[in-house]
């Protein structure tokens, strides 16, 4: 039995779950959400390729080889509480190996320095330093939590820090739309405790940009 489709639906706020699937750059796919359905294009020919087993030869190449050469956007979001590196850095060896013209967006949500040096925490933190180490490029976009843009940000909305001063508390969701209007070819997620990954994964989808959920095995996170 197939896995069921992993495309997030925003209006039900779930997985689609259907069966049966076939398995996509981008996941389990059951027809209706698969990457051509999705942008109303016939699917690719069959007796093409598989994206990491390629039997076509260099003079002849087939549909699948030529799409992997074509740049790919992935717009990457995740909890500043997550510490899985590894499962992190592998879903994105995975995706390089598919599509080695990689661009990766992130929202830049990085832990704090301790004694000078950020620990290894928070997704937005390992996905740049998977990018630093493998050389592919990122956008990072933080967010302006001190002078933010957001249209609603009057001063009777901000609310004031510990420390003094005041922030904006909607300045990562506003981010976050910012980034998905930017585009990108798929959202791979790392859901963490905080929200505003999810709200990211909403925006993203309601976009029609394929959305990927990645969860950490090792925390009690409610697969929602």
């Amino acid at each position: 039995m197939s896995k069921p489709c992993t495309r997030w639906d925003a209006a039900a706020g779930r997985h689609c779950g259907r069966v049966p699937t076939r398995l996509y750059a981008q996941g389990p796919r059951c027809a209706a959400c698969t990457p051509s359905a999705l942008e109303g294009k016939q699917e690719p020919r069959e007796g093409a390729c598989a994206p990491l087993r390629h039997y076509c030869r260099p003079e002849n190449r087939c549909a699948t080889w030529a799409w992997q050469q074509q740049p790919w956007r992935v717009l990457a979001t995740g909890g500043r509480d997550r510490e899985d590196q590894r499962r992190i850095w592998l879903e994105f060896d995975r995706i390089r190996a598919i599509h080695p013209a990689l661009t990766v967006v992130h929202g830049a949500a990085y832990p704090k320095p301790v004694r000078g040096v950020r620990p290894d925490r928070s997704a937005d933190w390992l996905i740049h330093l998977w990018c630093l180490a493998h050389g592919v490029t990122e956008e990072a976009h933080p967010a302006d939590w001190d002078t933010c843009s957001t249209p609603a940000c009057t001063p009777k909305h901000r609310r004031p820090r510990p420390g003094g001063g005041t922030y904006c508390p909607d300045a990562g969701f506003w981010r976050n739309g910012l980034m998905v209007k930017a585009g990108a070819d798929e959202c791979v997620a790392f859901p963490g405790k905080g929200g505003g990954t999810r709200d990211c994964m909403r925006q993203a989808a309601a976009a029609g940009i394929p959305v990927r959920t990645i969860w950490d095995p090792t925390t009690a996170v409610a697969h929602v």
